[in-house]
């Protein structure tokens, strides 16, 4: 009995420590649970702070549009110095070339290959032109003047050195008195413009061996001498007009002649609406046997009174005959060359 009573004391008084040790330990267990638990606006809170720390880590991470150009800029750069290194190797390659043909055909003793650069490419120049590069007078540009509207197809602007465009003038002024009408449609041409041609062609996809054997490649055309003229219809129906048979007849007597007529040894296709201003002069040895004529006739017609005089007259006209030879000489070095003289 004394036993049992023991222990209904003892648990009683346990029970009474823990209620106790509940009472006064009960607000630090309330701070831990509050401590331990996260309410919904805290939480939302932690996570647009953990968003903003992301995006910020990103900002940070992406380039800013100044680096970002920067570095396209500096891309770019190295693309066009690689592409410019390219072509100076292609040229230099190319130069090496040149020299190493030059020299084998030197040694060979071989003429040079003529060519011509289009689009920077070297194209060879193929017959007829090989051989026949025309010599432009450094004096063409100034001597140019535009040929009259009435005298052009449509009223072009169209430009001929003076003194073939004189010429033409007055023949057709007698062209048209004889019921003829000449109308050009092409004139001087420089040896740009007729490089634009070929490039202008060559866009449309015609080869460059395909033009060359119509157009005169750049630096081979008459036309950059400033006395070529292509009369209107410049086709191959021109030989069947009134026109063409008129200048057949009459247009040698103002210094204008077919250049490519039918069968030229130019080797070039009959172009019957390309005429060129020449004028015909005396050669000067026909000249030099003129004077040497009138210094022996000349002392046959003097007497034997004036011995002196009439010596002296012959000297002068072999003086001036000297003068007018050196003139004519000189006249026919810068006159352009002819046919015959290009084959």
């Amino acid at each position: 009995m004394k036993k049992i009573l023991f222990f209904s004391a003892y648990t009683t008084c346990l029970c009474l420590l823990c209620c106790f040790i509940l009472l006064v330990m009960r607000p630090g267990l309330l701070w831990a649970v509050e401590s331990l638990s996260v309410q919904p606006e805290e939480t939302t809170a932690l996570q647009d702070a953990a968003k903003s720390q992301a995006s910020a880590e990103a900002v940070a991470i992406k380039p800013k549009p100044e680096e970002a150009k920067q570095s396209a800029e500096v891309k770019e750069s190295a693309s066009e110095q690689t592409e410019e290194t390219t072509e100076t190797k292609q040229a230099e390659q190319i130069e090496k070339q040149k020299v190493f043909l030059q020299a084998l055909c030197k040694k060979l003793k071989l003429p040079l290959p003529e060519v011509v650069r289009i689009q920077d490419v070297d194209y060879p120049v193929p017959k007829p032109w090989a051989g026949n590069r025309v010599r432009v007078p450094y004096d063409t540009a100034e001597n140019l003047a535009l040929i009259p509207t009435d005298l052009t197809l449509d009223g072009m602007e169209i430009a001929l050195r003076k003194e073939a465009l004189a010429q033409l003038e007055r023949m057709a002024v007698a062209a048209r008195e004889a019921g003829i009408t000449l109308l050009v449609d092409s004139g001087y041409r420089s040896a740009a413009y007729q490089r634009d041609i070929y490039e202008r062609r060559m866009e449309e996809g015609l080869s460059f061996e395909r033009i060359a054997r119509h157009t005169a490649p750049p630096g081979y055309s008459s036309h950059a001498l400033g006395t070529a003229v292509d009369f209107h219809p410049s086709g191959s129906g021109f030989q069947k007009t009134k026109a063409y048979s008129w200048l057949k007849q009459q247009a040698k007597n103002y210094g204008f002649h077919e250049t490519y007529f039918k069968g030229n040894a130019f080797g070039m296709t009959w172009e019957p609406w390309h005429w060129e201003y020449r004028l015909i002069k005396k050669k000067p040895a026909e000249i030099v046997v003129a004077a040497r004529k009138d210094k022996t006739e000349a002392p046959a017609a003097t007497t034997n009174t004036a011995t002196t005089q009439p010596e002296a007259k012959p000297a002068a006209e072999e003086k001036t005959n000297a003068e007018t030879t050196n003139a004519q000489t000189t006249a026919a070095a810068a006159e352009p060359p002819t046919d015959e003289e290009k084959q």
